[in-house]
């Protein structure tokens, strides 16, 4: 019965995307492909635990993230063993806990900044994986109003985005996230909304049908949540994004025809706000 609690109120479900996403190596079993190289590194082969555990890559998100590895070190053929011991290592007293609550998001990012790799040839840093991990845990544990100790944020070195930063006193910061299948065209978003304080007001998430790229997707994704703060009536609202495609498109809407409508009515719907920014991140 515990188990099963345990896995009901897990943040992600670490076992059930272990056994699900294939890599090169299972792949390769299968006879569905000839080449096991990681593409990551070079190097190989492409298993799961190589992947999150052994990869350099992965390596230097978690010396980045300040979680150590064993005393014998990682196993470099089970992930069940490094698995293990991560969960053990959260089991511990909130003093010795530091940034191992995070590492199912880093665990996560891993194998999103692989497939961005694989499939839009686009490498992300082993800082900004670490990062965007440390940023999401917060965010969901604030959420969840968990009373562990908050994932530390002083890491080294940062991303660009550094630490989040509070709105002014009379103004309540929102910040948008997106995700996007190229090849089902389905996309989702979240928000959250946070006040002075750092303390979560409200938030939400959905899904979008149809999105013919990542830039559409991100601008829905911006649609949904300024649309939200008007319908909550509220009057000053900064928002942040971390989408270089959303800043390009409302920088430079005359590049992108196709998407003329929504950026119009984007801005529309700021102009229902009495005092707003958007901020790349």
């Amino acid at each position: 019965m515990e188990s099963q609690d345990n896995a009901k109120n897990s943040p992600l479900p670490v076992e059930r995307f272990i056994g699900s996403h294939p890599c090169k190596g299972k792949a390769h079993s299968r006879n569905l492909c000839s080449d096991t190289s990681c593409k990551t590194c070079g190097k190989g082969p492409e298993t799961i635990c190589h992947l999150l555990f052994t990869c350099p890559v992965a390596v230097e998100a978690w010396r980045i993230a300040q979680i150590p590895p064993p005393r014998g070190g990682v196993s470099p053929k089970s992930t069940f063993l490094n698995l293990h011991y991560m969960v053990a290592c959260t089991k511990k007293r909130n003093a010795e806990l530091g940034n191992f609550k995070t590492f199912p998001w880093i665990l996560w990012n891993l194998w999103k900044a692989r497939n961005d790799l694989v499939f839009q040839n686009s490498r992300s840093l082993a800082s900004s994986c670490v990062d965007k991990s440390v940023q999401e845990a917060n965010i969901w544990f604030q959420v969840n109003d968990d009373s562990h100790v908050p994932a530390q944020t002083h890491l080294h070195p940062l991303s660009h985005s550094g630490n989040w930063v509070r709105p002014p006193l009379q103004f309540l910061k929102c910040n948008i996230g997106s995700a996007w299948d190229h090849l089902s065209g389905v996309s989702g978003a979240g928000w959250l909304l946070r006040d002075h304080q750092g303390t979560p007001r409200n938030h939400s998430r959905r899904a979008f049908s149809d999105s013919r790229s990542r830039r559409e997707a991100d601008l829905k994704s911006l649609h949904w949540a300024v649309e939200s703060m008007v319908n909550m009536r509220l009057k000053n609202v900064i928002l942040e994004a971390s989408s270089i495609d959303l800043r390009e498109a409302l920088l430079e809407p005359q590049r992108f025809p196709e998407l003329k409508s929504l950026i119009e009515s984007i801005m529309l719907l700021f102009s229902r706000l009495e005092s707003w920014s958007l901020i790349h991140v």
